[in-house]
């Protein structure tokens, strides 16, 4: 082992040392900035069309759709990462129905009826310089029947499939959902190439904002997710479905066997061979190497491809503390793009702690206007590996809670199979919201805590539900959310009844009142932790580095890793004179920043 570390490590330096750092630039793009351009072409064969939501339309931007399937003519808008300019989108729903109520009985009562068949065309685009190229965009979707796919023409010549979407009916996308496809030979090398958006069907609609055509590199393995765990709900070996979930925090009772895993995708333009995943777990305490593991079976990954690449497994001792797991990607080619293959993760080992969020709060559940005056309970499924006690269930707010709001902690038994099956085992006493413990969207999440009268012992490899239940009234209680939850791992029920939560409550159970912050936060996931605005400069550098994006330096700690997992400097950021690493040896090095409520790694090279 010991020589295939060594072996990699000189792979990996003389890699990145030569690497010509290649970023993706953008050859065309469209924000909707202004609306949707005159040198578009908006078709609809009814006489409907595409519609653009701006800051002063109307409706403006903060509506999205407006037919009679959504609270009071006023659907959710897109999310897009320019949504502050607009967005553009084709109304079915609407353009079928605008009259209440959504039944029936009242298709095809709208202005346009359907189904419809609505194209976006683009102008004529030059991609006679392009070698590697990805058309992007980012879109929400909900849809009951039809296709809303993306074609492209060459040359005037035929329109052709170039990518269909996949959403279930009745469903919806996740908002947003960015898209990339990948731009064949017979596309690049022209120099008038056109897409167009086609809508084919019937309810409800398709929103899109910032497309872009980018000249991507020839070779770049990305990370789009990472985790220790190995969930698989339809695994048969897991009879309740909810084994090896991942925890952020585990009790000392629970002290897990690691699973190191990624799902790595292609985004170069030429075929990526061996590739896997090399994983590295650390203590924070003192920032010692615990776990250097790599992929033994290495693969090809075609353009566009994607793949779950493994990196072994490790077994945790019960010492408390915090932990970090760094993530990189393996492959035969000079990745060009230095940044995306790498990732980190973080988790607690605590006394008394059972938990999976990641302790950022990454949004806030408002839930529909429609449940503010009727009980709900929101919760998360939980499977100790051991008998577990439970005093209390702790909850984090959001910062706009009504002072009059009452809520209480719950435990159920959960078995989800034709039907879900709950049954209440314990309860917390009713209590006001504590107006001191109340959540931001970006905050590391403060908790309040609802005591049980007595402690509840959960029995060994039996699923639980916890969950806060808000009183009944007019009164607004929203819940903090952390990251993606797993598919049927997060739950809510109302009077309408149950429904998977996309998003993890930031609910955990305990059975003391540990305090310790994991700071559970991982580069792939958390959205208004915007890590991308954290940038080192100049990169490579000779002498002294800089952090761009850092928006208050006060008491920012720094230690710079080499590609042992050695920490070999350690300070306090100081934005005027940087990192002084002249003294350093050439090569690859981590830098880790620490503050109070941000913990990120990002990669440098010293010439």
């Amino acid at each position: 082992m010991k020589t295939m570390n060594k072996i990699f490590l000189s792979i990996l330096w003389s890699t990145l040392m030569f690497s010509s750092f290649g970023q993706e630039v953008v050859i065309w793009q469209e924000t909707f900035s202004g609306g949707i351009p005159t040198n578009w072409l908006n078709e609809e064969a009814n006489g409907a069309a595409w519609e653009y939501r701006g800051p002063n339309t109307l409706p403006d931007l903060t509506v999205g759709s407006r037919g009679s399937c959504t609270n009071n003519f006023s659907g959710d808008p897109l999310h897009s990462s320019s949504q502050n300019d607009g967005f553009v989108l084709f109304d079915s729903n609407y353009w079928d129905n605008d009259s209440l109520p959504c039944t029936a009985n009242n298709i095809g009562s709208g202005p346009v009826p359907g189904p419809h068949l609505a194209y976006l065309t683009t102008p004529s685009i030059d991609l006679s310089a392009s070698s590697y190229a990805a058309l992007e965009w980012e879109q929400f979707i909900r849809f009951y029947q039809g296709t809303t796919r993306v074609e492209v023409s060459v040359n005037q010549g035929v329109w052709s499939l170039l990518h269909a979407n996949d959403v279930p009916v009745a469903s919806s996308s996740e908002n947003p959902q960015k898209k990339r496809v990948y731009l064949s030979n017979n596309i690049l090398g022209n120099s008038d190439v056109r897409f167009r958006f086609v809508y084919e069907g019937l309810y409800y609609f398709w929103m899109l904002d910032d497309i872009k055509i980018l000249e991507i590199s020839a070779n770049d393995l990305k990370i789009n997710s990472t985790t220790y765990g190995d969930f698989d709900f339809v695994d048969p070996a897991h009879p309740t479905g909810y084994e090896w979930m991942e925890y952020s925090i585990y009790p000392t009772a629970m002290a897990p066997t690691l699973k190191f895993s990624a799902q790595i995708e292609n985004w170069g333009g030429l075929a990526q061979t061996g590739c896997g995943l090399n994983a590295q777990l650390f203590s924070d305490v003192n920032n010692s190497l615990l776990y250097n593991g790599t992929t033994t079976d290495l693969i090809t990954i075609p353009v566009g491809g994607s793949a779950e690449v493994r990196a072994g497994q490790f077994t945790m001792s019960a010492d408390t503390g915090n932990y970090s797991i760094l993530y990189r990607t393996l492959q035969n080619e000079v990745d060009e793009v230095i940044y995306n293959h790498l990732d980190t993760a973080h988790f607690r080992i605590s006394p008394c702690v059972l938990a999976r969020d990641r302790g950022i709060v990454n949004r806030i559940y408002e839930g529909s206007t429609v449940f503010w005056n009727s009980t709900f309970e929101l919760g998360n499924i939980f499977l100790p590996t051991y008998d577990m006690p439970v005093s209390a269930i702790s909850v984090a707010l959001g910062d706009n809670a009504d002072v009059n709001a009452t809520l209480k902690g719950k435990i159920h038994t959960f078995q989800y199979g034709d039907s879900l099956v709950e049954a209440l085992i314990a309860e917390t006493p009713l209590q006001n919201v504590n107006l001191n413990a109340l959540n931001a969207p970006g905050e590391q999440a403060k908790f309040q805590y609802l005591t049980l009268s007595d402690t509840v012992v959960l029995q060994a490899n039996t699923p639980y539900w916890i969950t806060v239940e808000s009183s009944a009234g007019t009164n607004h209680l929203p819940i903090a959310m952390s990251h993606e939850a797993e598919l049927y791992t997060s739950w809510i029920k109302n009077s309408d009844g149950y429904f998977y939560l996309t998003q993890i409550p930031l609910i955990r159970i305990q059975s003391c009142m540990d305090t310790g912050q994991a700071n559970p936060d991982t580069t792939t996931s958390v959205t208004y932790v915007d890590w991308s605005k954290w940038v080192l400069y100049p990169n490579p550098t000779e002498d002294v580095l800089f952090v761009n994006g850092i928006q208050a330096a006060h008491g920012l700690k720094y230690s710079v890793i080499d590609v042992t997992g050695r920490k070999i400097m350690e300070g306090t950021y100081n934005t005027s004179h940087g990192i002084q690493v002249s003294s350093l040896p050439s090569g690859f090095y981590q830098l880790m920043m620490v503050s109070e409520k941000k913990k990120n790694m990002l990669s440098f090279i010293k010439k």
